[in-house]
Order: structure tokens, then sequence, then C-alpha cells
């Protein structure tokens, strides 16, 4: 038998009842065993159209002998039984079903994703779950359900954006700030990595010769910006269009391996004073769209970019996020631009 967890939400008709019926229908389940339920509490819609009712969110953890997409077959059922529609993404609906965790699991199909991708970015899922399986450990990010509780009520409010060149970090960033602001009134500012194109140029002319000391002073360039965040923020967000554990990735790709050593040390003295964020949204794209993009927007030092670096330092940024980060991370393609506003500006309205 596994445990799962499964959060439930309904913002139509008589919302209390709707969430007593789907859990009694799923304690009736052949295969399922109710074990805990939490209250239910209210929240404001986060990521759909505006004006929504208000959603009441509550949680259950079942013990069950149904795999993972059996389970997940018979909580669609029950959704439609009590009248789900699907028209609208985020839209009012009147149950939503969530697998959230099943046991220790990681699955990644086209119809199911364990853990749920959203699940450490929402207060209105997190709070009832932790009500009734603090102790619950996401596999992904390796902490328990409380812990990502806690990072969500307590850690300063700062958003990165990572990926390679030309996934558009600073136009995402200037766009979600306006965004988070003109949907949800949260205040939001973005903080942009200063651009030396004359550092730059020499740099890209001579990478193997002019490595170390460009890193190191993107490094000593990039620091200030994220130093203090918890004292400068009292109530409003950032959003920065780099990632300070970045530089790993670069330095990977640009540094022969005796100069490694010198950037890990002085990026770990760097790091231990900067605020890490809240969140981690981790760009990608095509190699074609990339060299694009990079094409369009006409720094000559980046032309002789080859699609073999390119794609060393995708291969990096994806190793050092996997390696070196720990907290929520959304994973999104840069190619649909829009969704990654919705997403990451839901993401911010979400842990409020």
């Amino acid at each position: 038998m596994a445990t799962a967890l499964i959060g439930l939400g309904s913002n139509l008709d008589d919302r209390a009842a709707t969430l007593d019926a789907a859990v009694a229908l799923l304690d009736g389940q052949e295969g399922i065993e109710l074990v805990r339920r939490s209250q239910g509490s209210e929240y404001p819609g986060v990521g759909g159209p505006p004006g929504q009712s208000a959603y009441l969110n509550a949680a259950v953890t079942i013990r069950t002998s149904l795999p993972p997409q059996a389970l997940l077959a018979e909580m669609n059922l029950i959704e439609q039984r009590l009248g789900r529609t699907r028209d609208v993404r985020w839209g009012s609906r009147t149950l939503d079903l969530d697998l959230l965790l099943y046991d220790d699991q990681t699955i990644q199909t086209p119809s199911l994703i364990v853990p749920h991708p959203r699940l450490a970015v929402r207060r209105f899922v997190l709070e009832p779950a932790a009500e009734i399986a603090g102790d619950m450990l996401h596999p992904g990010i390796g902490w328990t359900i409380a812990r990502l509780l806690t990072h969500l009520r307590e850690h300063p409010r700062y958003v990165a954006l990572a990926g390679p060149i030309g996934a558009g970090k600073t136009q995402l960033g200037r766009k979600i700030s306006a965004a988070v602001s003109e949907r949800y009134g949260l205040p939001c500012r973005s903080v942009e990595e200063p651009i030396d194109d004359q550092m730059l140029s020499r740099f890209y002319a001579d990478p193997t010769g002019r490595g170390p000391d460009t890193e190191l002073e993107f490094l000593r360039l990039r620091a200030p910006l994220l130093t203090g965040l918890e004292a400068r923020q009292s109530t409003g967000w950032v959003i920065s269009d780099f990632w300070f554990g970045q530089a790993l990735a670069y330095g990977e790709l640009w540094l022969k391996p005796e100069d490694r050593p010198a950037q890990r040390k002085q990026y770990e003295a760097l790091a231990a004073a900067i605020t890490p964020p809240k969140l981690l949204v981790l760009l990608d794209a095509p190699l074609a769209e990339l060299r694009r993009r990079i094409a369009m927007r006409g720094r000559p030092y980046e032309q002789s970019l080859t699609e073999s670096v390119l794609e060393n330092l995708r291969q990096n940024i994806n190793h050092v996020a996997a390696t070196a980060y720990v907290g929520p991370m959304l994973r999104l393609s840069a190619m649909q631009p829009d969704t990654v506003i919705d997403e990451v500006v839901a993401a911010m309205a979400g842990m409020e």
C-alpha cells in the first residue's frame, strides 16, 4: 500500500458540501483508504481569470493499492461526477483534485507529474497539506511539507531567472515585474545584471586568456545587487534576470580546470552574504531559437557563439541548478514567454 497526498479545491456552488462528497467518494473507492483530512480554508483565486470567487481548499492523505495512473483516473472520474468541466485554465471549478505526492516517487508522463509541479509555490496547497502531512517529503527538493511551508512564509520575496544566453531573461523579468503589480497589486522591482560591452568584447576575443578575470569581475558586479535583500525589501518582490549560482555553469564552460578553484573560492565567499532566491525559474529553448535571438539582439561579440558552446552552457546550467540549488524551482520553456509570465506571476501570488 502506498501513501498519497491529495489536494482539493472548489469555488463554485456549495464548496464545503462538494469537498465532503469528494472525500466520501475517495474513501468509498476500492483500493483507497482515507487516513487524514485537513480543515477547509478559504483562499483567493490565483493565476486564472480575474474576479473569481474565493476557493475552499483542503488536503487528504490516503493509503492506496492503486498505482499512480489508476489513482489519477479515479480522481478524474470523481471530478466529473461532481460537475467539473475544463474550459479555461485555472478558471472557476466545482471541484479540483490534485495528486500532490505518491510515496517518495518521482513521476513524469504526459498526463501525470508527481510531485505536483506547483506544490512548493502554493500557500493554499501547502497550508492544508502541512496540517495533516507535515513530515511527508518532497522527493525532488528533499524538504518536508512543513519546511516548504516555512520557506514560503519566511524567506524574502526574491525570484531569480536562470537560463542560457538568448533565453530572454531581461525582458521577461521586466514583464513579470509589471504583471505581478498590475494583476495582484504586489510591488515588484526588477534587478538586472550590468552589461559592460567593452569588457565582454575583450573577453570573447580571448576567452581562454581573459576568462578568469572576467568571471571574477562578474561575481563582484552581481553580488552587491543581491546582498541584504531582507533589509531592503520590507513588502515588495524582487526579480533578477540572473541567478548568482549560474556563475558556476559559466566557469565550467570558460575556465581551465586549474582556474576553477579560484572562482569557486570567490563565489563561495560572496554567496555566503547574498540572498538565495525564494523561487528559481529555469528557462530553456532549442539551440536554433537561442541562435536566432542572439543574432537579433545584435551584440557583435556574441555572434561567434557556436552551437557546441551554447549546448554545453545549457547542460552546465541544468547540472548546476540540480546540484547547487535547493528550493522551489519552475522549469519553463522560453519559447512561450506569455506562459512563463503567467506561471511566474501566479507562483509569486500563490506564495503570498
